[in-house]
């Protein structure tokens, strides 16, 4: 059993971290995926809006054929 003065100085020192570039990697990948979360839908919505909702569902325009 370690002594309660060495005990309480293993305590005071700082967690050894994991490798710098791992850490590097993980926030670039919850950036990657937090730009794809604000992007995608709102890309989606303007999506289904012009093509959907303003292309295929629009009245279809009577043609007027001119009088021989």
């Amino acid at each position: 059993m370690e002594r309660p003065d060495k005990a309480a100085l293993n305590a005071l020192q700082p967690p050894e971290f994991r490798n710098e570039s791992s850490l590097a990697s993980t926030l670039k990948t919850l950036l990657f995926f937090t730009a794809l979360m604000i992007t995608v839908p709102i890309g989606l919505y303007f999506t289904t809006k012009s093509y959907i909702f303003e292309g295929n569902l629009r009245p279809i325009k009577t043609r007027r054929f001119p009088l021989i």
